[in-house]
Formats: structure tokens, C-alpha cells, sequence
């Protein structure tokens, strides 16, 4: 079933399909309402975000779930100018691969449920336009962590479950000029 209307993955084949089941159309040939792929709880490895480098207008991509994907793997979409990152329970993904995101113009990143993220993994962060960073349950992250994010910073931020929720906790976080802060447990 294509996501939202405009995409599905076949399992089988590994191929990324595009309405009606017909193979996604190279750069030349992608119309502007093609600009999200929907990845979610597939058997996405690190080859195939090499492949969507190829899709210029790609702005949205949403890769939860995917537990064969790797830090190596966020590599690949460093070229794409996505604007929209899900990466929730990616639990393979690290610091390091964080460290590829760095260039890209996200305004929204959804880290939730990324269990090895650390607060060394929020300094990779910093130089992005982000308005909206969700890390609920990111179990790594402490209040010490959220200093790296008082350049950025963003509008909505969701902490909930988080270790900033600890004693001290929040210290850092309130400093923030959060417009929809999400804090509770």
C-alpha cells in the first residue's frame, strides 16, 4: 500500500515503487508532487538511501523502524535536500551517523525511540535550521546534552522520557526559547 498516496516499497524485490506499483522515476522525470518517500518498518539497508541520491526533489523521508539501516547508511541522503527526516526507533542509528545529517537543510527531525543517540550525538545538530526536533525516549540524552542545541534552537522540541527529566533535569532546557515544548513522561 503506498503511503500518503504517493509510494510504497516492495518487499520482495527491494525496488522503490511509485503509484500503481510502477518503478520511481529517475531525476529527470520526478514531477513536484513526488518529493516524500515512505520507507517505515521495511527492509531498508544502508544501499538504499545511496540510491535516493538520484531523486533531487526529494524533501521528505521517513525511515522508522528500519533496524537494518546503519549509521553508514544516513551517508547516502547527505546530497538530497530533505527538509523532513523520521528516523524513529532506528535503533542501529549512532552519533556518528548523525554526523552526516550536518549538512542537510532539516527543519524537522524525529529521533524518537533512537536509543544509542547521545548528547554527543546533539553537537552533529547544531549548525541545522531545525524548528522541530523530537527525541521522546531517547534514554541517552540528559539535560547536559541540550547546551548543543542553544544555537539552533528549535520551536518544538519533545523530551518526554528522556534522562532530562531527571534531577536536575531541565536546567538547560528551559533556557531554551521553545515556542511547544514537550517535556512530561
Amino acid at each position: 500500500r503506498a503511503r500518503g498516496g504517493q509510494f510504497a516499497r516492495a518487499r520482495t524485490s527491494g525496488a522503490l515503487l511509485g503509484r500503481a506499483g510502477f518503478p520511481m522515476p529517475g531525476r529527470k522525470q520526478m514531477g513536484p508532487w513526488r518529493k516524500m518517500i515512505c520507507l517505515r518498518s521495511s527492509t531498508t539497508t544502508d544501499q538504499h538511501p545511496q540510491r535516493l541520491g538520484s531523486y533531487a526533489g526529494l524533501t521528505s523521508l521517513d525511515l522508522s523502524s528500519c533496524n537494518n539501516l546503519t549509521d553508514y547508511g544516513l551517508e547516502g541522503l547527505k546530497a538530497l535536500p530533505l527538509q523532513y527526516l523520521k528516523l524513529e526507533c532506528c535503533e542501529t542509528i549512532t552519533d556518528a551517523g548523525l554526523l552526516h545529517l550536518k549538512a542537510l537543510p532539516l527543519q524537522h527531525l524525529n529521533l524518537s525511540d533512537c536509543v544509542n543517540i547521545t548528547d554527543a550525538g546533539l553537537l552533529h545538530l547544531k549548525a541545522l535550521p531545525l524548528q522541530h526536533l523530537d527525541l521522546e525516549y531517547c534514554v541517552n540524552i540528559t539535560d547536559a546534552g541540550l547546551l548543543h542545541l542553544k544555537a539552533l534552537p528549535p520551536q518544538h522540541l519533545a523530551l518526554a522520557n528522556c534522562h532530562t527529566n531527571k534531577e536536575p533535569g531541565l536546567q538547560h532546557s528551559r533556557a531554551l526559547p521553545l515556542t511547544a515544548p514537550r517535556m512530561g513522561s
